[in-house]
């Protein structure tokens, strides 16, 4: 027993020795210390570090680092870079992140943008102006707006003509309506206003309607040599025009900018207008019948005509005719509204052509079963007291006789009509008169009076105005309005206006369509009313 507490108190002593021994060795190694850097943390313009609190720091090597940026007002963050050494980033767009250095100090930077904003603008019937004009503006700027109804007006010529006023194009002008107000983001009527961009912002320029505010323009133009003026047309914004069909003429704006065209068209030979103002001229046509047996059309003009006559309509209805076996030949003068590209239709059964000038525009020759149509579009120039000879020739062979003669100008808005009201022909036989019966001459009447307008004229199909004169006949103002042709008689109430009182006061009746008649009273007095 004794010899085994012996052995084991030994081992203890010995393993106390050892361990002795091993503080002892441990204690007297050399000790190698960590590796550190220097990290540098600093920001670019539009902001501040707030970690780590000092810069630089020392860091251990290969040891996360807090570090964390904040932007100033009116700025954002963007992201953190290596502006020296070498450092890796846990997440360089954060704000907030870390960062470790393994092979030496560095310096990192936090790198900011200033915020950008932009501003819609509504402005109906007008512009607002921004200074400066930008789509996007850094945060604080300051943008000044101004409402204008100012605009730009072109004025440009098609084909065939040139513009002569403007003398220059596009022209600065003032259009139709005018500032009243803001709206949205922004209030008041300043003109002009600020707005400082702090946040996206929305703005509503009002304006009102002032048309009498609009700059009035003159425009004109000129065709060339073998063209004709048609019309003025608003081809790109707002324009009111003066006198669409007139080469000289105005133009305003009404809100912002504006393209008005002139445009032309060629004349086109054999369809040159005929003059017939030396004519004296009613409305309908001519026709000239004949017998005979065809499949074709026959050459008319070496036949004798069975019969003729004037007709109010190129229309076989109008004309005496047998069954079948028979031709008829319409002429008359196509008095167009304006110049412009005409669509004409010729539907028959059976044959037919229609002719202007002397031109075969339309050929619808042949037997037909049937009705056939077919049209044809020319363009056709206008001038005043000018007019397109109008031809047709039909034939109808054992078909039930049938034929329609249209027109239509989409230029104008014409749809699809029948020619008729605008066929004119030559009057040969006498023409009538208008004779005027009362005033007599000679008379005095009141201010305040009833005075009895008395003529002798009657044609149901026409209209009578009445007209006076107060200044020896050199100017009419109309007193009546368009009466019936077969009216004989007008009563008039004198006006208690002392711009009536005159000792050369006429009355005259006209007459229209179709002859252009008038008649013209003797002179007579009025004077003050009775006091």
């Amino acid at each position: 027993m004794r010899k085994s507490r012996f052995i084991k108190n030994r081992a203890i002593a010995i393993s106390c020795a050892m361990a002795g021994l091993a503080v002892f060795i441990a204690c007297n190694s050399p000790v190698t210390p960590p590796t550190t850097y220097q990290l540098t943390v600093i920001a670019a313009a539009g902001g501040t570090i707030t970690a780590p609190s000092n810069s630089p720091v020392t860091v251990t090597k290969g040891a996360a680092t807090a570090i964390s940026a904040l932007p100033n007002i009116g700025y954002s963050f963007v992201n953190w870079t290596v502006t020296s050494g070498a450092a890796t980033f846990a997440h360089s767009d954060s704000a907030s992140t870390t960062v470790t250095l393994t092979s030496g100090s560095a310096t990192v930077q936090a790198s900011f943008t200033i915020k950008q904003y932009s501003i819609r603008i509504t402005s109906d019937n007008g512009t607002v102006v921004k200074n400066p004009n930008q789509s996007l503006y850094d945060s604080n700027t300051t943008v000044t707006l101004t409402p204008t109804s100012a605009a730009q007006l072109a004025v440009v010529a098609g084909a065939g003509g040139v513009i002569t006023a403007p003398s220059s194009s596009p022209v600065t002008v003032t259009g139709g309506y005018q500032f009243t107000d803001w709206g949205g983001d922004l209030s008041g009527s300043a003109n002009p206003a600020t707005i400082t961009m702090n946040t996206n912002k929305n703005v509503t320029a009002n304006f009102s309607s002032n048309y009498n505010q609009a700059t009035v323009t003159v425009i004109s133009a000129v065709p060339n040599a073998g063209y004709v003026f048609c019309r003025w047309t608003d081809t790109s914004g707002n324009a009111s025009i003066g006198y669409m069909n007139s080469v000289f003429t105005t133009a305003r704006l009404i809100y912002g900018d504006a393209t008005v065209q002139a445009s032309f068209i060629q004349i086109v030979s054999p369809l040159t207008p005929i003059d017939i103002s030396a004519f004296q001229k009613e409305n309908g046509a001519n026709f000239s019948y004949y017998t005979g047996t065809w499949t074709v059309l026959p050459d008319f003009s070496a036949l004798t005509p069975d019969s003729s006559g004037p007709c109010d309509s190129l229309d076989v209805t109008a004309v005496p005719h047998q069954s079948n076996n028979f031709g008829v030949v319409f002429t008359a003068y196509f008095n167009i509204p304006m110049a412009g590209k005409y669509t004409f239709y010729l539907r028959s059964s059976d044959g037919s052509q229609l002719l202007l000038n002397d031109s075969v525009i339309i050929n619808n020759d042949g037997v037909h079963s049937s009705p056939v149509e077919d049209s044809a579009t020319v363009s056709l120039a206008d001038y005043p007291s000018v007019n397109y000879q109008i031809e047709v020739r039909y034939f109808d062979a054992s078909s039930s006789p049938s034929l329609w003669v249209g027109y239509s100008c989409t230029d104008f808005g014409i749809d699809k009509q029948t020619i008729i009201g605008a066929l004119q022909r030559p009057f040969t036989g006498p023409v009538p008169k208008i004779i005027m019966t009362q005033p007599a001459g000679g008379e005095t009447y009141r201010l305040g009076d009833s005075m009895h307008v008395r003529w002798i004229y009657k044609n149901p199909r026409a209209q009578v105005f009445v007209s006076i004169s107060v200044d020896n006949g050199v100017t009419f103002n109309l007193i009546s309005i368009a009466l019936p042709g077969d009216i004989t008689w007008y009563d008039w109430k004198i006006p208690n206006d002392n711009s009536y009182i005159t000792q050369s006061a006429f009355i005259e009746v006209d007459e229209y369509p179709p002859y252009n008649l008038y008649a013209l009273s003797n002179k007579f007095s009025i004077v003050a009313a009775a006091k």
